[in-house]
């Protein structure tokens, strides 16, 4: 059965033609991702399937047995309704039961005789079942707190769990989100992923986050010059076979101009020399010539990629220093007693929940606060660059060419040479039409993409990106990595895209609450296998302990119940715990070798690839540990 249906889409703006004869369909069970370039139509995609924006020809059939639930980029509830109305907006008895129940039992003067007659109004209802799901998704998501708060007075991720939960709630057969994992931590998008592959739901979603991606999509659709192309199977797939698509592209492009060559040389000759050719060549020649021009745009367009290898303000032997640095806000503790040494070229990662000091972090480095106890020195020769979290506004009426060039008119690289405002901005993917086009014309993710240059254009040697992966597509993320891998500065990067801190960042700071840091050395991956290991390892010492009792301790116990390990297995199994335990302790001497504030980045970066080694030797031991285990229980 399809739920959405579209057919011949025609629709232009701005006067430019953005969908032409475009077709898609999306059938039960289908979890789809739409991805595109910043600007291709998206967002303007699911307003028009939403019925939110108009279309100048063709059909979009929605089924009218489903309900569909709509996840926007931003939340726009009413910033002065409570968060419980939010959530329980739907006026059905069994949602204003469930609402009224969550009203009683969260309120401080718990009255017994409300909460016995709202129980029996839903045992009247039947409303059980949707009650321990609300209850669950509000539980999940760590709502219960704000429920009698107004929406204003939440933050950008407080706001966004407010919005996603409604969605959910409403138990919707099919669900359209639009960047779903903005603003939510890592663990929170961790939770939505196990959620959606849990029930039957059917998605078409816009988002850039690969990892997202490859374990929740069913299909990608690809949206490219007014078209949907489909590719089934995951993100994975998707890119094999698009770069077996680029590769016939690139393959066909060449035999066109090779034929473009030879005909062109013949249009060439004398008219005279023509006159007895036939008129029908020539007419051939022009769609050939109008052909090859399209395939080599397409080409160039779909080759744009970040080439700069910029300098750095020279940075000094000092670089920013912490000496016990603490802050709280009110009674909530976020930075307590932190001290570090930065060094030249460090690629720091900062991760945890949203709330815990991360963004405060980053402005007492930046001396916007101060911290209430200890210091933080600041090198003479740090250049600051700050990428913010919110988007920047630019004046509307303003050519893009004529904002970057109020800034630089051109960037020096490190051979010396000049780059213009215009071949930044091109290699930045912004064609020559949009670089003179207005402001108010760019969708969000190019407008993030002209944020991001902005701050590069400043030099900087010390570089803080705040979510930066917010917004932007999929190419322009791979463009960014790039360029941030060629960059000798010293890093610092907030982000929930798991797949671009793996590729980025050398080392993390978690932030794990209460004001405590920890120094991770290692990526996010690795981080959350190590996390999972701490209470792996706790099962394995009690599983080894009764291992042990029931088979080793007395001779009557080992002959009532035999030996099932071969020869071969005993040995292995024998071997094992010392192996894991010589492996925890050099992994132990290495976190210790980390506190050592002398040690050079070089040694870092060599304890930090063993590090990751070590962890993946553990798991595979004690995998293999308990497959033997098994064998003997």
């Amino acid at each position: 059965m399809n739920y959405l249906t579209i057919r011949d889409l025609h629709k232009s703006f701005a006067h430019k033609p953005l969908f032409e004869w475009l077709e898609m369909t999306i059938a039960a069970g289908q979890k789809v991702a739409l991805v595109g370039a910043n600007g291709s139509g998206k967002t303007t995609l699911i307003r028009t399937i939403m019925g939110e924006s108009d279309y100048s020809q063709g059909s979009i059939e929605r089924s009218d047995r489903i309900h569909v639930g709509r996840l926007r980029q931003e939340a726009t509830f009413n910033p002065d309704q409570l968060v419980i109305d939010i959530l329980f907006a739907d006026d059905t008895p069994r949602a204003q039961a469930i609402k009224q129940y969550e009203k009683i039992i969260s309120h401080p003067d718990f009255d017994p005789q409300a909460f016995a007659d709202i129980q029996h109004q839903i045992d009247t209802l039947d409303a059980w079942t949707y009650e321990s799901r609300v209850r669950s998704i509000i539980s999940q998501l760590q709502l219960t707190p704000f429920l009698e708060q107004t929406f204003g007075s939440l933050s950008g991720g407080e706001a966004k769990r407010i919005a996603l939960a409604k969605v959910l709630i409403e138990d919707p057969q099919m669900l359209i989100l639009d960047e779903p994992t903005n603003h939510l931590d890592v663990t929170m998008i961790e939770w939505l992923e196990d959620y959606i592959a849990r029930y039957d739901l059917t998605i078409l979603m816009v988002t850039h986050d690969r990892y997202f991606l490859d374990r929740v999509c069913t299909d990608i659709y690809e949206l490219y010059d007014g078209q949907i192309t489909t590719y089934p199977g995951s993100y994975q797939h998707y890119l094999y076979a698009k770069s077996q698509r680029d590769t016939a592209a690139d393959d066909l492009l060449h035999e066109t101009k090779m034929l473009y060559r030879k005909e062109l040389q013949w249009m060439r000759t004398s008219p005279r020399a023509r006159q007895t050719k036939s008129v029908d060549r020539q007419k051939k020649f022009y769609d050939l010539e109008k052909d090859y021009k399209t395939q080599r745009k397409t080409s160039k367009l779909r080759r744009q990629w970040l080439e700069l290898s910029t300098t750095t303000s020279r940075l000094g032997g000092k670089v920013i220093k912490t000496e016990r640095i603490s802050k709280s806000y009110g009674d909530k503790c976020l930075i307590r007693d932190f001290s570090y040494q930065f060094q030249q070229g460090e690629r720091i990662g900062i991760i945890g929940p949203n709330g815990v000091g991360k963004s405060t972090f980053i402005r007492l480095l930046l001396g916007a606060v101060e911290p209430d106890s200890g210091h933080i020195i600041t090198g003479k020769t740090v250049v600051f660059g700050h990428y913010l979290q919110e988007q920047q506004e630019f004046n509307p009426d303003k050519k893009v060419i004529d904002i970057v060039k109020d800034v630089a008119p051109y960037i020096r690289q490190a051979d010396g040479s000049k780059v213009s405002a215009t071949k930044l901005l091109e290699q930045f993917m912004f064609t020559p039409k949009q670089q003179h086009s207005f402001a108010k014309h760019l969708s969000g993710g190019e407008k993030r993409r002209l944020t991001l240059l902005l701050v590069l254009l400043q030099n900087p040697n010390f570089l803080i990106l705040d979510e930066p992966t917010n917004d932007l597509d999929i190419d322009s993320v791979q463009v960014l990595e790039q360029f941030l891998l060629a960059y000798t500065g010293c890093l610092i990067v907030i982000s929930h895209d798991r797949f671009f801190m793996d590729k980025i960042v050398d080392h993390l700071f978690v932030f794990e609450g209460e004001g405590k840091i920890a120094d991770y050395w290692g990526s996010y991956s690795t981080y959350k296998m190590d996390k999972e290991k701490i209470d792996t390892v706790d099962k394995i010492e009690e599983m080894e302990e009764e291992s042990n009792s029931s088979i080793w301790s007395n001779s009557s116990t080992s002959s009532s119940k035999p030996n099932k390990l071969g020869y071969m297995d005993q040995r292995e199994f024998d071997a094992i715990v010392p192996a894991l335990e010589q492996l925890e302790a050099e992994k132990d001497a290495i976190n210790l070798q980390f506190q050592d504030p002398s040690i050079d980045h070089e040694t870092l970066k060599k304890l930090s690839r063993r590090m990751a080694e070590l962890v993946t030797e553990i798991e595979e031991k004690e995998m293999r540990w308990m497959e033997l285990v098994e064998k003997v229980s």
